[in-house]
């Protein structure tokens, strides 16, 4: 093989980060250290490893350099860098760039910086920038820009901001990317004003807008349903000369689609050809969105019709705006949309009739469904879980049983999903099937079942074929990074954008909700917004574990740009230790408790109760919880919202160890998940010295929930609280207050009201508490 022919294969598979295909060729025309140019062979293998974020691949390969007395130079440490940085260990990066001064010039910091940037580091990053003069090197525009948008990413628009006036005061012109992240991350969180004014200084500063420019602002407007002014501008920009494309359009047109505005949406595709510009099939799809969400479906069948001389459609179109009546629930407009990807002679393949399933599972029509699966001619997996997930729903096991023995009939074996569905329809029976629950996880641990998480998040995510084989790798080897990133990508994609629409009874009731999905702030068009944008961030965050890269800091960052949540808690949840982490950082809050005290505290109490009924005495539960199960506590007792809209006060919930929720349970009554809750905080008195309180704030309930008997949950609570307090030592606050000045209220009339109950009656749940759930 002639030498630069090989060279050339050996950079190509470098440039793909293909470390075994590059470890080939290079065994292939190996000569040894002294051969030429082995310096810049090596350093091509290594080029491998960094662009795959395999870091310990190439500290060993640089230690093989040294064995073999090959040459080592600034692009070596480089890359040594490099690898580390696009491992997610910014930390790592950082010193070796500190142990080799020689190297460390701003290409390398640019890479720390990015690599800090990636992890959602924002305040590290920030650090690192402004220690760079020090070490005599000067910060470029790329440097800023890199916080710039960490922290416009995470929504922290005022550090973004003042980051922005730091680069001017250290003499770095800001570029049109500056103020693009600015005004992206404006955009996000819909604030309108910070955008335009961001703008006013782009102008000010002499720069021109670009394109990324004018979508971030339009996109600022729409998002907030002023389509009207995300018009002006647009008219705007091109008064100014500046030449839009398409692009700029469609994200206009998306916006006035979503709200369903069909007249203006066709108005503005008109206007497009009087600017010589021609509509392309995201165009177009807008324009089917905005029919189909004025029940105008065969409409939209027509005005396709009349474009299709313009605009060549493919199975991506009718898919897109398939799925979104099937989102919606509505059959009808699904089934013809079938029918009009046929007439463009496209097949209806099983996917298509799966969409079909999927409206009838939205509408919650159980009969239509079963129906319709009875008549596929092709059926497969999702089929047949599509049909199995209505069932599960409303608790009909017995259906789900019917729907997998109709499986194996078909040849197609019931999956881990299959299974999962059916635990869930045991759960939402009433009352709960515990026995027919138990066995069915044993079948399933009999039958060693896996999911099939790969094709699940690549369907979830649009993933590209070629990934597949490298996530289905990964999943050998790291089977449960693979799961958690399909488990967050389930959540995000069918998550409201609280952040958008507020607070208030719009909002779903129960935490039930957020399993069915069905209420209008799930497919409202900001929240279809935020899905879009976290599909596509989620779907980057897969390719990164395809590449090679650990799977904790990817997932780490993934969970804190989609809740809003700090790297380090988001690495905690990760990693599975929140609670025990939450309670080292809580360890100055809870030194005033002694030893019993901090060990009493420590356990979780569960408490069993009795309430009258027609049928008899029945028995609920009372427990406590302080883990990621605080998270979904919030979504019981009303309207809620989430962590992304207050999330500065919702967080320190999962992360302060003085604080818990109390929560009822009683499967009788509501068996999908907790039906009351209230909030358990270890406060103290002001010293000196300082006390220890226990307060107990009011009880909310499931609104769902038709008559709860609130008297007698008021009392269990009270009761726990009560027990909780004794096993402390600790004086009890009740009502709304929040000051521990206040004087500790335990009634002596209120404890001889309680059934009597020894201190060993609160349990600790260690053994008990997952049974519970």
């Amino acid at each position: 093989m002639i030498w630069s022919t090989a060279f050339e294969k050996l950079n190509a598979a470098a440039c793909k980060g293909n470390v075994a295909e590059a470890s080939a060729i290079f065994e292939h025309f190996w000569a040894g250290p002294l051969q030429p140019r082995a310096t810049m062979v090596c350093n091509t293998v290594l080029k491998a490893y960094a662009n795959a974020g395999d870091f310990p691949g190439a500290h060993r390969w640089v230690e093989e350099m040294q064995q073999q007395r090959v040459r080592l130079n600034t692009k070596t440490f480089g890359k040594l860098i490099e690898s580390a940085a696009k491992a997610g260990q910014a930390e790592l990066a950082q010193r070796w760039l500190s142990q080799y001064t020689d190297s460390a010039d701003l290409v390398h910091s640019n890479t720390v910086l990015h690599a800090f940037a990636r992890a959602a580091a924002c305040e590290k990053a920030e650090a690192f920038l402004e220690q760079l003069p020090e070490k005599s090197i000067q910060p470029s525009a790329i440097s800023y820009n890199t916080v710039i948008a960490c922290y416009a990413d995470r929504g922290i628009m005022d550090r973004a901001e003042e980051c922005l006036q730091t680069m001017k005061r250290c003499g770095v012109p800001p570029t049109v990317s500056s103020y693009n992240s600015l005004i992206q991350g404006f955009a996000r969180a819909q604030l309108v004003a910070g955008a335009v004014r961001t703008l006013a200084q782009l102008v000010e500063d002499g720069l021109a807008a670009d394109g990324v420019t004018v979508q971030a602002l339009v996109s600022a407007f729409t998002r907030s349903g002023d389509c009207a002014s995300a018009l002006h501008w647009l008219r705007v920009f091109e008064e100014c000369g500046l030449s839009l494309g398409i692009n700029e359009y469609n994200v206009l047109m998306n916006g006035l689609a979503k709200e369903g505005r069909l007249a203006e949406a066709r108005q503005l595709l008109q206007s497009l050809r009087s600017r010589e510009l021609r509509p392309d099939v995201v165009s177009l799809t807008a324009v089917a969105e905005a029919y189909n969400r004025n029940g105008d479906t065969e409409g939209a069948v027509e005005y396709l019709e009349t474009m299709k001389a313009e605009v060549e459609v493919d199975r991506v179109f009718f898919k897109t705006v398939m799925n979104s009546c099937a989102s919606r629930g509505d059959v009808a407009s699904t089934r013809r949309w079938i029918q009009a990807m046929q007439q463009h002679g496209f097949n209806a393949d099983v996917a298509s009739s799966n969409m079909v399933l999927k409206a009838f599972a939205r509408s919650s029509d159980l009969e239509g469904a079963l129906s319709y699966l009875h008549s596929m001619e092709v059926r497969n997996d999702v089929s047949f879980n599509t049909a199995a997930d209505a069932c599960a729903k409303l608790g009909r096991l017995d259906l789900v049983v019917q729907v997998m023995d109709h499986m194996r009939s078909t040849q197609v074996l019931p999956d881990l999903i299959t299974y999962t569905v059916a635990l869930t329809a045991c759960g939402n029976a009433w009352p709960v099937m515990w026995q027919e629950a138990l066995g069915i996880f044993r079948t399933m641990q009999c039958q060693k079942l896996e999911l099939a998480v790969v094709e699940h998040l690549a369907e979830l995510l649009g993933l590209e074929e070629e990934l597949h084989s490298d996530l289905r790798s990964l999943a050998d080897k790291e089977a449960d990074a693979c799961t958690i990133l399909l488990l967050l990508a389930d959540q995000a994609l069918a998550s409201p954008n609280y952040a958008a629409v507020g607070k208030g009874g719009h909002n779903p009731t129960s935490r039930l909700a957020y399993r069915e999905r069905r209420d209008v702030v799930f497919v409202h068009p900001v929240s279809a917004q935020r899905q879009a944008v976290s599909r596509l961030a989620l779907a980057e965050d897969a390719r990164a574990l395809a590449r090679g890269e650990p799977p904790l800091p990817v997932l780490a960052a993934a969970l804190g740009r989609e809740i809003g949540a700090a790297p380090e808690v988001s690495r905690q949840m990760v990693e599975g230790r929140l609670r025990e982490w939450a309670f080292e950082q809580s360890a100055p809050q809870l030194q005033h408790l002694n030893q019993d005290q901090l060990a009493g505290w420590s356990e979780l109490g569960l408490l069993e109760h009795q309430r009258p009924s027609a049928e008899g005495s029945l028995s609920f539960l009372t427990r406590e919880e302080d883990d990621l199960e605080l998270a979904w506590a919030t979504k019981i007792g009303g309207p809620s919202h989430g962590f992304d809209h207050e999330g500065r006060c919702l967080l320190p919930l999962l992360c302060n160890a003085r604080h818990r929720v109390l929560l009822v349970e009683d499967r009788q009554l509501w068996p999908h998940n907790a039906v009351g809750r209230c909030h358990l905080r270890l406060l103290h008195r002001l010293g000196p010295p300082r006390q220890p309180v226990l307060h107990l704030e009011p009880l909310m309930s499931e609104f769902r929930v038709a008559s709860v008997p609130l008297l007698e949950f008021q009392m269990a609570v009270l009761q726990h609280a009560m027990l909780k307090a004794e096993s402390l030592a600790v004086p009890l606050l009740l009502g709304e207050s929040f000051d521990p000045s206040d004087p500790a209220w335990l009634p002596e009339a209120t404890r001889h009201q309680l059934a009597v109950c020894d201190r060993s009656s609160l349990l600790p749940q260690a053994s008990t508490r997952r049974a519970t759930r």
